[in-house]
């Protein structure tokens, strides 16, 4: 059962990883057939502008997006921990016995059925007395199908901790490789999710700046063009220049739609006083 589980969300995360990949690979394609045809049109590497809006709402997903990755991490932290502590006490101080099979049932959910086997065992008690124990036990359905009630099975427990047991022909190490699995994957998106959040603070601080303390000019429209992003849908473009007291001229390409039909050469541009190449067209 675990393994079958390992083998559909390892499927599951290839197929996912692959697509983002592949999402990832026309992205870069665009910009670095965009940014050949920048070098080679003479104008600077298009970018879009610094928006409160925007950033704000890329702000919002990507810290949603660690949110819910990083229950993923803290459940399989939690879980890896268990297995761990389970598979080095079994490891250490495992002893096999006789239990007897009392109870088994099925759960049915939308990712199909999980059976579970319950057994009684009796083990010593740390204080000499002998104790009667009981322990649930996830199994795959052939295993289920194989031990009804009263059956006789062979398991392991450890003898510091009696109440931890598992069947002796389960695997120990299936359930760890398991969590281990489960808390890298959510890793992985806690780690996209971070560099959004990261994207997203910067804009939005830069976005902030220039609301708050940017200043206007004038810049005057050198080209307009289109592009296309990897849906093939189009882009439009705009570069500028424009030059800020105590600072050589500015030469800036954005994504921005409104300049582009704009019926003038000139346009009114907000920029920081000290870092002019941080800036946007208003239009």
């Amino acid at each position: 059962m675990i393994w079958t589980l390992i083998a559909i969300l390892g499927t599951f995360a290839a197929i996912l990883i692959g697509a983002g990949g592949w999402e990832l690979w026309k992205k870069r394609s665009a910009k670095q057939a965009a940014a050949r045809t920048a070098s080679q049109s003479g104008h600077p590497k298009v970018q879009q502008p610094p928006n409160i809006y925007g950033s704000g709402c890329a702000l919002t997903f990507g810290l949603v997006w660690v949110s819910l990755s990083l229950v993923f991490v803290v459940v399989g932290l939690g879980w890896l921990a268990s297995e761990w502590t389970t598979y080095t006490l079994l490891r250490e101080s495992g002893v096999t016995t006789e239990a007897v099979i009392i109870s088994r049932r099925i759960d049915t959910d939308s990712d199909g059925d999980s059976f579970f086997i319950t057994y009684r065992y009796n083990a010593p008690l740390p204080q000499g007395d002998r104790g009667a124990f009981t322990n649930e036990e996830s199994v795959s359905r052939s295993r289920y199908e194989e031990h009804p009630p009263e059956t006789r099975v062979t398991i392991r427990y450890a003898a510091d901790h009696p109440e931890t047991a598992r069947l002796a022909s389960s695997s120990i190490t299936g359930p760890i490789l398991f969590a281990l699995f489960f808390t890298v994957f959510g890793g992985i998106f806690t780690f996209v999710g971070v560099a959004m959040v990261a994207g997203g603070v910067k804009n939005l601080s830069q976005a902030r700046a220039l609301a708050y303390r940017g200043v206007t000019a004038q810049a005057r429209l050198v080209e307009r063009w289109t592009e296309q992003d990897s849906d093939g849908d189009p882009l439009f473009c705009v570069a500028y220049r424009f030059t800020a007291p105590g600072h050589p001229e500015v030469f800036k390409a954005e994504y921005n739609r409104r300049a582009y039909n704009h019926p003038d050469d000139t346009v009114s541009v907000r920029y920081l006083p000290h870092q002019p190449q941080i800036c946007r067209l208003e239009v």
